[in-house]
Order: structure tokens, then C-alpha cells, then sequence
């Protein structure tokens, strides 16, 4: 088991609608559950990546989708890391286990309440406009450092963060360690730039 002085501080990019995101999301909590990191949970949106795009048939879903990164930011800045972390959870469930529209404000609801939140955040998210401005905030400080979609982790004090890794099912226990060991390896070879092979 790692110390606190030589456990690895992740911080983790992610949008509640992104597929990818969520399937690592669900790995590094594995990873973290081993006592090897640290995670630091902040937001970046995808209907920001694309919203120059006018013509992306998905748009529209992203946009919708909009109060449920407010409320994952209101669950942050009220409650801290481990509250965004108990919303994530149950917004992933919602949607990319049981498909349900997290643009929908009954499904926040749900959620912010198995996430043990005030209700009254929801309320909020659905309003509150100014918090766009964080959240524009939050992702062009990432894009400016090297972001450019989710997953993306920063570890430790790497300048630049890395995307992925991309998986297809959830590795559990020593493998999940494995897995983040390999990852953790390249990504400190500062010439490392993609590893990939078709799905």
C-alpha cells in the first residue's frame, strides 16, 4: 500500500455524457482504491470541443446536458472533491447504465440525492447561468495546457496531461494497478505522444 508521500496526484478531466470518460472514471477509482493515487475530479465539456461545429448531429444532446456540469461544479464548489466524485457516480449510472437523459431535471434530482446533495443545487443548475463561466474557465485553462477531449489526466506536476487511457471494459484489482503502472510509465517519456490500435 502507498504512503501518502509517494501515492500519485491525478487530476481528472471528464464529462458526464462521454462514454470514455466514464469507463476510466470507474478504473482510476479501482486504481485509487489500491491506495496508489490521489484524484482531483474537474470538468471538461465536450459541447465546448465542439460547439464551433454546427453541423454535429449530437450537439444538441451536449447542450442539453449543460445543467448536469453545473451541478457537478456546484457539488465541487460547495462540497469539495469527494461530492463531485458521489455525483459523477450516480450521473454515470443514469446515463451509461441505465440510459437515462441527464439534461432531464428529474434525473439530476435522482442523482443529486443518491449523491447525498442539497436539492436545492439542482434548482440552481437549471438557472444559474453564471456558472457557465467557470465552466468556460476551467476548459480553456485546460485546452491552453494541453487538453483537447476525455478523458484527460494531469499527474503530478507533468506540464503537459495525457488522453486516456481509452478502454473498452473495466479492469478490476491487481490488473487495474497493472494497467496504471504501464500508463504511468509512458507517460513520463516526454517524447511519448499516442499509442493506439482499432476497436
Amino acid at each position: 500500500m502507498a504512503t501518502a508521500a509517494t501515492k500519485t496526484s491525478v487530476r481528472f478531466l471528464l464529462d458526464p455524457l462521454c462514454p470514455f470518460s466514464w469507463r476510466t472514471s470507474l478504473w482510476i477509482r479501482n486504481v485509487r482504491d489500491h491506495g496508489v493515487v490521489d484524484v482531483e475530479w474537474r470538468l471538461y465539456s465536450l459541447e465546448f470541443v465542439n460547439r464551433a461545429k454546427t453541423d454535429n448531429p449530437y450537439l444538441p444532446f451536449m447542450q442539453k446536458a449543460r445543467p448536469a456540469l453545473r451541478l457537478l461544479e456546484l457539488a465541487r464548489l460547495t462540497s469539495g472533491n469527494d461530492a463531485i466524485d458521489r455525483l459523477h457516480l450516480a450521473l454515470g449510472r443514469a446515463a451509461h447504465e441505465r440510459s437515462q437523459d441527464i439534461g432531464e431535471p428529474d434525473t439530476l434530482r435522482a442523482a443529486a440525492e443518491e449523491a447525498g446533495l442539497d436539492l436545492a443545487l439542482v434548482d440552481r443548475a437549471l438557472t444559474d447561468t453564471s456558472l457557465d463561466q467557470e465552466l468556460t474557465a476551467q476548459y480553456e485553462e485546460s485546452e491552453k495546457n494541453g487538453a483537447f477531449g476525455v478523458p484527460t489526466l494531469w499527474v503530478d506536476a507533468q506540464e503537459k496531461p495525457f488522453y486516456g487511457p481509452v478502454i473498452g471494459v473495466v479492469p478490476e484489482g491487481a490488473e487495474a494497478v497493472e494497467i496504471w503502472n504501464a500508463a504511468l510509465a509512458l507517460t513520463n517519456k516526454p517524447y511519448f505522444f499516442e499509442l493506439k490500435r482499432n476497436r
